[in-house]
């Protein structure tokens, strides 16, 4: 048994003390077992090994050999004989040769004689004579046994025995005694001594164990009675071993043997109080639940002071176990008799009144236990006083129930008054310091960061001084402290104390103690917001199967694991895994806590974040709907839970394209929040920046602009301008600025979220490919293909790297720059990178999910510029229809879907369907969104343009008249939609041969674009071009000329020879040049426009037949009839086909 030294007074150990140590190892060297001795005299030597026939025991030999060495005078003043164990009656049972042989081989090597004789000898003589033996053990040992030896560990911890079984010991302490103090270098030379017999052997500097084969020989050899009395005295062993405080260290060393000897005896309460005391130290609730209903069974009822105490033990079992009804249960009934039996006032039935409290907050009635624990607090206030110990614990446990309920304000202030008294009356106090750890949590969650870390970071100073690095609760408060850095977005600094924190645990705890399991959680949880995805899952993973095996399925601890690494599949994109874990967790909370439990309702709430996600949003608004619902009854509307919820609700709604219903409830909660939590607070910033977004969404840029400015300027001053939350408002207002036309501000705002997140996160984080991503679209826009692709080309290859080809992000990737190389007229490469996004969309999300729709319909667009008009408009009407029974009739992308396809059939030729289908999208969005909402106008500009082309250029003028209207009073004139519009009007004015006012409206058009976006920018060119082409039917030939060939030699240099907008302006250069009668040059520049057109679009596509039409007239004005009929055939030939 391995045993401890702190106090010499409490040693039980076997010892030996001669004078002649090599006599005594070589008469007690059994052979077969030992190596020979050599004993020396002088210069002489010899080999001994074993005694004669009968002096197995050599301790009369001792005796005889002193009085011829010293004389008959001679006094022994100590002997210790130490046994190998009883060996049991000899007798003759078979004649059997074996059997024979066994008895001599008994006879021969029994030693109790000897003992016998000796003890009877020195019985009037005290203190010389010690017999220490144990009750059977290695008198049958056999050289085989040796050999397993090693495969033999069984560990117990000795303290102190009753009075009764160490006095033989504590007068043999005696001898280790110096002037009344401990004799260290005796004690050294004693264990040195039976080491040296392979009896014993160190372990560390404190513990030594007792050869196994010892305990094993004495557990076979030991008859059932003695064998009670044995497992009794050890009991008793340990219940003075339970007394006294160890760490979880010493409860793995001890568990397994104190679970055995409480498995082998009766319940006898003494004892099971240490086997639930080292269960409650090792976390082991389940079992010690088990355990404690079994002991309860074995209790006579009247003992009602002691069922109390098990009961009492039982709650709290319960409840950390995670049955919080029995628990309640349970803690009801113990405080039922104790205010019956002690008084409502005494400090038990306070004692149980905080327990029941407790646990009434961790099943989430919050109500119940605010006033349970004021109620405490009163009875402690009035008969401990304000400042006693138990009255300022009250205070936290209080304080933390209102945290909890929303009240943060309340709490705070609680929290601050016990951490004040607790300081004035013991600075470094434990209790002092978790007052100070309870408040820094509440002042994270009230989103003062920086006042929380500076008190966590003081805590842990002085944890560190007084309990050192290692201590649990220091690791505690690490941990408290890693949570607070990684919501104020330093998750590096984060991430290295979460690992130290684990390191430490798992050296001190072990893999699976429930500490460690948390702390591997926490670290998965970082590592996720960090955006390592697959070292997060693994982790998670890994937590998971512990506490499924250590915990159960069901236990708290086990939920929270599967909902947090369900959050991080989410986030990978592995959305159905994800969704099936949270389905998991739901139903188990639903069946164990109930419907209206809040970890059940985190549950619906977190599940239907995971479905929206997953693009069902009808799914993911019911169950919003529902969580509210209840929450609304149970919490309150002011609840910060409740308005978590709305704002999930709220976000959802938005993205079904509910956008006054979600700009109603977010106001609501923006309005809620101020009122309660201030201006300032993240969570009033966080629904700031969401209403500004959906009003973004709704058109109301000026509104979403100024909400998103003073958003950033609240955050900057309080977080900074690095932190995460920082740089998503700095995000979206970059996006806001983009849709209001303000690209340069936007690029630039974009551009410095990227410097600092690849400074603070990598270039690889997942929020920094993000802003890249916004980056690469404001750069397309602003008609910048090249660095955008090239930003976008950058990205992908990271996601690729780091995510995977499959995961949605890289899908949305290879979608932005699919539309980048689209709107580039790379139209070829960008048809197959996005024929390769929806393949994988379709295999992963199915065909009905919105980002395969999404998919689909920016392919479609793609093969209408390509030319495939056909194959894009049964894409998109497969698109329109699976959008319509998803999303409804209404929704923003089921009418962007019409819009496409009514594009698709105006330039197929199909005026009327067209028309109808964008009157269609109009009536909808005039009655959804209103007549000036930015979608429902550019609605109508294309309505305009269909008009136009289907030569009903009155109406299109009027319609287009209306649209600049309203985008003037809007937007402004220089708005990027309002020039738009103006370029519209000026091109059905011209065919209306109002040349004059198209004209004046081009120039004005163009000048603001310069002033703008820049000479070069690819709108620039193209109002230039529209204008070139107004000059040339006004007969203005010569500065038509000027400014085709400006437009095409920039076009030329930024776009390259073969984009689709070069070669538009080469064919209306060509135009111009033939009107001038320059037919040479126009010729060549129209062969050289269609020979480019076959090659990349095709003899068929739409724009290469314009071509040779414009060709076939300049071949005709330059006398080439034949080539010209010819051409035209052709022409004629393809149009019908």
């Amino acid at each position: 048994m391995p045993t401890q030294y702190p106090d010499p007074a409490s040693i039980l150990i076997s010892l030996v003390v001669l004078e002649q140590e090599e006599a005594a190892r070589a008469t007690t060297a059994t052979p077969g077992l030992f190596k020979p001795v050599l004993i020396k005299d002088g210069g002489l030597q010899e080999s001994f090994i074993g005694g004669n026939l009968g002096f197995n025991n050599p301790t009369r030999l001792v005796l005889e050999e002193v009085e011829t060495v010293y004389g008959h005078s001679a006094q022994v003043a100590c002997l210790v004989s130490i046994g190998a164990g009883q060996p049991g009656p000899i007798s003759l049972q078979s004649t059997a040769t074996r059997n024979m042989l066994n008895i001599v081989s008994r006879i021969a090597t029994d030693s109790e004689k000897v003992a016998a004789e000796l003890t009877t000898q020195f019985k009037h003589i005290l203190n010389v004579f010690y017999r220490l033996n144990v009750d059977q053990g290695l008198q049958n040992a056999t050289s085989d046994d040796i050999e397993k030896l090693s495969e033999i560990k069984a560990w117990n911890n000795v303290d102190i025995c009753e009075q009764d079984q160490v006095q033989e010991v504590q007068r043999l302490l005696k001898l280790f005694l110096q002037d009344g103090k401990w004799d260290e270098l005796l004690m050294d030379d004693t264990i040195r001594l039976l080491a040296s017999y392979s009896l014993v052997e160190r372990i560390g500097d404190n513990l030594i164990t007792i050869h196994p084969l010892v305990q094993q020989c004495c557990h076979e050899f030991l008859t059932e009675k003695e064998k009670e009395e044995t497992y009794q005295c050890a009991s008793q062993i340990y219940y003075c071993l339970g007394q006294k405080a160890f760490l979880y260290s010493d409860v793995q060393l001890w568990l397994p043997h104190v679970r055995r000897l409480h498995h082998y005896t009766s319940v006898e309460l003494k004892t099971a109080k240490v086997f639930i005391k080292f269960l409650y130290e090792a976390e082991l609730w389940s079992e010690a639940v088990k355990e404690l209903k079994e002991i309860m069974d074995a209790i006579e009822k009247e003992q009602s002071h002691e069922l109390q105490f098990w009961q009492r033990k039982l709650g709290l079992a319960l409840e950390r176990s995670g049955n919080l009804k029995e628990a309640e249960e349970m803690q009801q009934q113990v405080l039922a008799a104790q205010q019956a039996i002690l008084g409502i006032d005494h400090p038990d039935t306070l004692t149980s009144m905080s327990n029941l409290g407790h646990t009434l907050e961790r099943a989430g009635k919050l109500k119940e236990a605010e006033e349970m624990q004021r109620q405490v607090l009163a009875a402690q206030q009035a008969i401990l006083g304000n400042n006693h110990p138990h009255t300022l614990i009250s205070m936290n446990d209080l304080g933390h129930t209102l945290e909890r309920a929303g009240k943060i304000k309340e709490a705070e202030e609680m929290q601050q008054q016990s951490a004040t008294q607790q300081a004035i009356l013991q600075k470094y106090h434990p209790d002092t310091l978790t007052s100070m750890n309870n408040l820094g949590h509440t002042l994270e969650r009230a989103g003062k960061f920086k006042e929380a870390e500076e008190m966590q970071r003081q805590v842990l100073t002085a944890q560190r001084a007084i309990l050192g690095n290692d201590h649990p609760q220091t690791l505690i408060s690490m941990n408290e402290l890693c949570y607070t850095l990684q919501r104020a977005g330093k998750l590096k600094e984060a991430e290295e104390m979460q690992r130290q924190v684990l390191a430490a645990q798992q050296a001190i705890l072990g893999n699976d103690h429930p500490d460690t399991l948390t702390s591997m959680n926490n670290l998965g949880i970082t590592l996720e917001r960090a955006g390592k995805l697959k070292e997060a899952e693994e982790m998670q993973q890994q937590v998971l199967v512990a506490q499924q095996a250590i915990l159960g399925d069901d236990h708290p601890d086990t939920l929270t694991s599967i909902y947090d690494l369900g959050c991080t599949l989410e986030r990978a994109g592995k959305f159905k895994e994800a969704e099936e874990m949270q389905q998991q967790v739901l139903v188990i909370r639903q069946a164990i806590l109930g419907d209206d439990h809040p970890d059940t309702l985190i549950s619906m709430n977190n599940l239907g974040i995971t479905l929206q996600r997953g693009g069902k949003l009808r799914e993911a608004e019911e169950m919003q709907q529902q969580v509210l619902c209840i929450l609304q009854a149970i919490l309150g509307e002011d609840h910060p839970d409740t308005l978590t919820s709305m704002n999930n609700l709220g976000f959802t709604l938005q993205r079904a394209g509910k956008l006054k219903e979600a700009e109603e409830m977010q106001q609501q909660v923006l309005a809620i929040c101020q009122a309660i939590l201030g201006n300032d607070h993240p969570d009033t910033l966080t629904s700031m920046n969401n209403l500004g977004f959906t009003l973004q969404r709704a058109g109301k840029l000026k509104e979403a602009e100024e909400m998103q400015r003073q958003v950033l300027a609240a955050q900057q001053a309080i977080l900074g301008n690095d932190h995460p939350n920082t740089l998503i408002s700095m995000n979206n207002l970059g996006i806001t600025l983009e849709r209001a036309g303000k690209l340069k501000e936007a690029e630039e705002m974009q551009q410095q979220v990227v410097a600092v997140q690849q400074a603070i996160l990598g270039n690889d984080h997942p929020d920094t490919l993000t802003s890249m991503n916004n980056l690469g679209i404001i750069l397309t826009k602003a008609g910048k293909h090249k660095e955008a692709e090239e930003m976008q080309h950058q990205v992908l290859a990271a996601q690729q790297a780091k995510l995977g080809d499959d995961h949605p992000d890289t899908l949305n990737s290879m979608n932005n720059l699919g539309l980048t190389l689209q709107r580039a007229g790379k139209l070829k490469e960008a048809e197959e990178m996005q024929q390769q996004v929806l393949a994988a969309q379709q295999a992963i999300s199915g065909n009905d999910h919105p980002d395969t729709l999404t998919s689909m319909s920016n392919l479609g667009v793609t093969l209408q510029r390509a030319g495939k008009l056909k194959e894009a408009e049964e894409m998109q009407q497969q698109v329109l229809v699976a959008q319509q029974v998803i999303l409804g009739d209404n929704h923003p992308d089921t009418l962007t879907s019409i819009y496409d396809l009514g594009y698709t059939l105006e330039r197929a030729g199909k005026f009327k369907q067209a028309e109808e289908m964008q009157q269609q999208v109009l009536v909808i969005q005039q009655e959804i969104l209103g007549d000036d909402h930015p979608d429902t106008l550019t609605s109508m500009n294309n309505l305009g343009i269909t008009l136009q082309r289907a030569g009903k250029l009155k109406e299109a003028e009027e319609m287009q008249r209306q649209v600049l209207a309203a985008q003037q009073a809007i937007l402004g004139n220089d708005h990027p939609n309002t020039l738009i519009s103006m370029n519209n009007l000026g091109i059905t004015l011209e065919r209306a041969g109002k040349l004059k006012e198209a004209e004046e409206m081009q120039q004005q058009v163009v000048a603001v674009q310069q002033a703008i976006l820049g000479n070069d920018h690819p709108d620039t060119l193209t109002s230039m071009n529209n204008l070139g082409i107004i000059l040339t039917k006004a007969g203005k030939l010569k500065e038509a000329e000027e400014m085709q060939h400006q437009v095409l030699t920039a076009q030329q240099a930024i776009l390259g020879d073969d984009h689709p907008d070069t070669l538009t302006s080469m064919n209306n250069f060509g135009i111009t040049l033939e009107r001038a009668e320059k037919f040479k040059e126009a010729e060549e520049m129209q062969q050289q426009v269609l020979a480019v057109q076959q090659a990349i679009l095709g003899d068929d596509h739409p724009d290469t037949i314009t071509s040779m039409n414009n060709l076939g007239i300049t071949l005709q004005r330059a006398g080439k009839l034949k080539e010209a009929e010819e051409m035209q055939r052709q022409v004629l030939a393809a149009q019908q086909a």
